[in-house]
């Protein structure tokens, strides 16, 4: 099987006869399908031997039809690239000179942005949660910024009331979900916390309250375990001792903040005083 290559040139274009001797190929191709086994084995290599020379004839005859009509035009070609390049470069100068200029009127205008937010909230909630990257858009105006913002300040405060009328009796720990709103403006967060407190002060009413029976119990056991006197003798009125005990709880503070309402309420339904000796941490 032959591959006779014909090129040609005219009016700047190159013609060659590849389309008209692919049929031919592809024809001639049909002598080297089949399968290979045992019996065709060596006829296998010597046909592929043939074949792979076929290929590097067409390739060669390809390398130097490049070689001998396009060889102006690759240097040509290279020509124009560095044209190309040089363009871009001036160009690319142009722009890095725009992108400070961009770059500094953005950063005035986050900085006036910044000041409006702070005049408007007093730098209640921060700055960095509400702002848009679109702000900086020259598109965007100003009045259309400060309705925004506007707009987040008055979700934030509607928001804050709705946790204030929830908040726990404790002032700090009240206190710190208002911060905890504060820095994150997130409704969740500060509700997920005034459940937590809620949940630790509910166990430990219910520690408490089972404190109590216990000792009203053993109580009610030490008096029926009084045997009952037929005789009273009358006893001059004396005032009862008290007795005092020393002792030291430790734990988070968040837990130990929940006691305080309980203790407070035991002191006053008993009638005891309490005073701490000593406060720390451990």
């Amino acid at each position: 099987m032959e591959f006779n290559l014909e090129v040609s040139a005219k009016d700047g274009k190159v013609y060659t006869n590849a389309s008209d001797l692919l049929p031919e190929i592809q024809n001639g191709l049909k002598h080297y399908d089949y399968i290979v086994d045992e019996n065709n084995y060596k006829q296998a290599k010597s046909d592929r031997t043939v074949l792979n020379n076929l290929v590097k004839i067409v390739s060669d005859k390809r390398k130097q039809v490049e070689n001998d009509v396009f060889a102006q035009w690759l240097q040509d070609k290279k020509d124009i690239m560095q044209v190309e390049k040089t363009i871009k470069a001036a160009s690319d100068k142009l722009g890095d000179g725009i992108n400070e200029v961009d770059n500094a009127e953005k950063e005035l205008k986050r900085n006036q942005i910044k000041e409006l937010w702070t005049n408007m909230t007093n730098d209640k909630y921060p700055f960095d949660l509400v702002f848009e990257e679109r702000y900086l858009n020259k598109s965007v105006k100003p009045k259309e910024i400060e309705e925004s913002l506007n707009n987040k300040f008055l979700k934030a405060e509607e928001q804050l009331s709705f946790i204030e009328a929830s908040l726990p009796e404790d002032e700090l720990q009240a206190e710190q979900v208002i911060q905890l709103f504060c820095k994150t403006l997130d409704l969740s967060k500060a509700t997920e916390r005034i459940n937590e407190i809620k949940e630790a002060k509910a166990k430990l009413q219910e520690k408490v309250n089972a404190q109590i029976e216990q000792s009203k119990q053993a109580q009610m056991e030490r008096v029926n375990a009084v045997p009952v006197q037929t005789q009273v003798n009358e006893v001059p009125s004396q005032t009862k001792p008290n007795r005092y005990c020393v002792f030291k709880m430790e734990g988070p503070t968040e837990e130990l903040q929940a006691y305080n309402p309980l203790l407070n309420q035991f002191i006053k339904e008993h009638n005891v005083k309490v005073t701490i000796l000593e406060k720390g941490e451990c």
